[in-house]
């Protein structure tokens, strides 16, 4: 019954987006939630699940800030005609090299920042990645910064939805997964309470 309890909750909180018949909640809202479920669902399947067995015990359910769509954000996205190989740390092996292919501009509280964008070869084809800390890193969320997927725009906008925000999988499980370390041009000064929050199994 335990293990059940996250699948329960996000269940319930789909749900109440899909019931309670007011304005407030959104089309958009429901798909976050759902893919949150999704996501659960991959946790608890003995099949599918990163975690280790004496993880699987603990586990309840992943934890998340609400869905916020102010974290949603259409970002100008400037492509680097040519994108130079860089190097990211990862936490306990050396560097790896990844495509460094652009970056995000996003407006934040009147104030404009930058993100770099990057891919690796094991990325899909129209994918990229951000790296990154803001200043809920090491309190609410994992010290060692969160990930964010986003599809590469043909054009010069973006879609930066930090709902998405998710944990890299070594805070789940340290033994098999090692974490690529968020680079300190990503650092954002705000703090981004959307997506993916601190883990119990760290707490």
């Amino acid at each position: 019954m335990l293990r059940a309890f996250g699948i329960l909750t996000i269940s319930l909180a789909v749900g109440a987006a899909c019931n309670n018949g007011t304005d407030s909640v959104s089309s958009y809202e429901e798909e976050v939630l759902s893919l949150r479920l999704k996501k659960d669902a991959m946790f608890f399947d003995p099949d599918r699940t990163i975690l280790r067995p004496k993880e699987q015990t603990k586990f309840t359910g992943l934890r998340y800030f609400p869905v916020d769509s102010t974290f949603r954000f259409q970002a100008r996205f400037e492509r680097l005609e040519d994108p130079p190989t860089v190097l990211i740390a990862k936490q306990t092996s050396g560097p790896v090299p990844y495509s460094h292919v652009g970056y995000v501009h996003i407006s934040h509280w009147g104030q404009t920042h930058r993100l770099s964008v990057f891919q690796n070869l094991e990325m899909e084809e129209g994918t990229a990645w951000i790296p990154f800390h803001d200043a809920t890193s090491g309190t609410e969320t994992y010290g060692g910064g969160r990930y964010l997927d986003i599809d590469l725009p043909k054009g010069d906008t973006a879609i930066v939805d930090f709902n998405l925000a998710y944990n890299p999988y070594c805070v789940y499980n340290a033994y098999d997964f090692n974490c690529a370390i968020p680079p300190a041009e990503n650092r954002l000064p705000f703090a981004v309470s959307a997506g993916e929050k601190m883990a119990l199994l760290l707490e």
